[in-house]
């Protein structure tokens, strides 16, 4: 459940990253800017094309050169649609944990997220969590020194690892159905007892990079909305 919940509420905070960019900077620019990134996001859209029998590779915007608000819905069942809305995401973690171990770890991480439940404190309870780890993130980042190189490349990939990968209405569309359905599968199996597999992924690196990266995608939110709505207030007033 808490993984269905948090990769949702991940998916939603880069959606409203990515149209910020979109609306504001242009998505050409962030195409130039986090090239890197758009390639990342391209290779995660080609496996989930190539994991759905190849079929569907030919037709599919891999690149998405039009932003967020381009990406029209792949055809074909909704497992396919929610491999390719999700694949960008699992390729920019892959790439964000390689970053930062090639990098030597230049900044702390961060805590892990906590467990959330299928609850009426749900949305309360994770909002406290994520302003919890970007108060983590923001001490990490705040006691790395300006001339750790490594720290700055790390940061403007994990900038484009969180911005390029951006999710459409429609990738967020087939990635609530199935964290819905994933949720929903969850929460059966604790009630009936089964929670050990749950567990394991709780407390593996998977769920420490996972942290980290929400962590991060965080950071990028303030971090854009004090970069670009400063810009985009100045634009309406001239008009």
């Amino acid at each position: 459940m808490s993984l269905a919940l948090w990769l949702l509420f991940y998916m939603l905070v880069t959606f409203v990253i990515g149209k910020l960019w979109e609306v504001v900077a242009g998505w050409k620019t962030v195409g130039l800017v986090f090239y890197p990134g758009m390639l990342v996001a391209a290779g995660g859209r080609l496996l989930a094309a190539l994991a759905g029998h190849g079929q569907k590779g030919g037709k599919a915007d891999l690149m998405r050169a039009d932003g967020p608000s381009s990406g029209e819905a792949p055809q074909g069942p909704l497992l396919y649609r929610f491999l390719y809305s999700v694949g960008p995401f699992v390729a920019a973690l892959a790439v964000f944990v390689l970053a930062w171990q090639a990098l030597d770890e230049p900044v702390d991480l961060g805590k892990r997220l906590p467990r959330l439940g299928f609850e009426s404190s749900a949305v309360g309870d994770t909002a406290e969590a994520a302003t919890s780890q970007l108060g983590s993130v923001l001490d990490a980042w705040g006691s790395v020194e300006l001339r750790e190189w490594q720290a700055w490349v790390f940061l403007y990939l994990g900038f484009a690892c969180v911005i390029a990968p951006a999710p459409s209405r429609n990738d967020l569309v087939a990635i609530a159905g199935l964290c819905l359905v994933l949720g929903g599968a969850t929460f059966a199996l604790t009630q009936a007892g089964v929670d050990v597999v749950a567990k394991g992924v709780y407390r593996g690196q998977f769920w420490e990079a996972f942290s980290a990266l929400v962590g991060m995608s965080l950071l990028v939110l303030v971090l854009s909305c004090l970069m670009l709505l400063p810009v985009k207030l100045l634009r309406r007033g001239k008009e």
